[in-house]
């Protein structure tokens, strides 16, 4: 439990969808899918005080081609193909939340409710 609170408390301080904190030029959308992935699993709606979805959906709009594919970026192989299965991974959101119930340290108030529950 404390090695996923340092985790996302890391992943708030260091938020940003324009880059990827970690390495600015390399595997961007790989790291937007990343974002999508933990905040599936974890039924996050907030980064800190970030809608994640939103800010990654309306950059990723923004980055898109006029042919609906997303652009190569970075010099380590991402290319088209690539970057547009991780953009549409991310707003597909193609990850099954959990039922694990993360504590809610991230300042968003739903972080801690998955939208998982049996119907």
């Amino acid at each position: 439990d404390r090695a996923i609170i340092d985790g996302i408390a890391w992943v708030a301080e260091n938020f940003a969808v324009h880059k990827n904190p970690g390495s600015p030029s390399q595997w961007h959308f790989y790291y937007l899918y990343g974002l999508e992935r933990m905040c599936g699993l974890l039924g996050m709606k907030f980064i800190g005080k970030h809608d994640w979805y939103r800010d990654v959906a309306e950059y990723l709009v923004s980055q898109q081609a006029p042919d609906g594919s997303w652009p190569k970026s970075g010099a380590h192989g991402d290319g088209v193909v690539e970057n547009t299965a991780f953009a549409l991974l991310c707003l597909k959101r193609a990850t099954v939340p959990t039922k694990f119930k993360v504590p809610t340290v991230t300042g968003g108030p739903d972080d801690a409710t998955p939208d998982d529950e049996e119907k």
